[in-house]
């Protein structure tokens, strides 16, 4: 069996010497490599709410946005409602609200619950509100390239429990991140 030789003072020290740069480096290297994924991820958060009253504009987006009207089809007997949002947008900004990339809108309500549109509108409400199926949903207003002064209908419709009343619209557009407009 062979014997290991003893390490020398200058060993031992270098080698707590590459362990301690090495507590050090490590760290940095990871905060370093993930500062920009960092900053991308607090951009898809919504934490700066623009709020528009019950009936009130508010400005965002390159617009200025309204409710225009929420509509619930309840059927009775029914664990599920059907609600329609009807939205304004008046274009002030062209060039901004081109920008402003793609276009979420989700309905919510006190608890903080949140829903998301549904892809095609139920066939009681298209029969209910027949306007409402040549009205595209916020994606689709928003690859449009309006003018100043334009006026954008938007429609989106979701199903929720049926017991709910008091509900939020939220939008919010990519590129206005962390902000969203709050519709109440």
């Amino acid at each position: 069996m062979t014997a290991l030789a003893p390490m020398t003072s200058r060993e031992r020290r270098t080698r707590w010497w590459c362990i301690g740069t090495l507590v050090l480096v490590l760290p940095a290297a990871v905060l370093l490599h993930s500062y920009e994924g960092a900053l991308e991820w607090r951009k898809t958060l919504e934490l700066e709410p623009v709020i528009a009253p019950r009936g009130g504009k508010a400005s965002y987006a390159g617009a200025e946005w309204r409710l225009s009207g929420v509509y619930k089809l309840a059927v009775p007997g029914k664990p599920a409602a059907t609600v329609l949002a009807e939205i304004e947008a008046t274009i002030t900004d062209p060039a901004v609200f081109a920008a402003g990339g793609p276009c979420e809108v989700t309905l919510t309500d006190s608890e903080g619950r949140r829903w998301k549109p549904l892809f095609l509108a139920p066939r009681a409400l298209r029969e209910a509100r027949p306007q409402v199926s040549d009205m595209p949903s916020c994606n689709v207003a928003f690859s449009n390239a309006p003018k100043a002064g334009d006026r954008i209908a938007v429609a989106e419709t979701f199903t929720i429990p049926a017991e709910l009343d008091s509900l939020d619209i939220v939008i919010a557009v990519m590129g206005e991140r962390p902000a969203y407009l709050r519709l109440e």
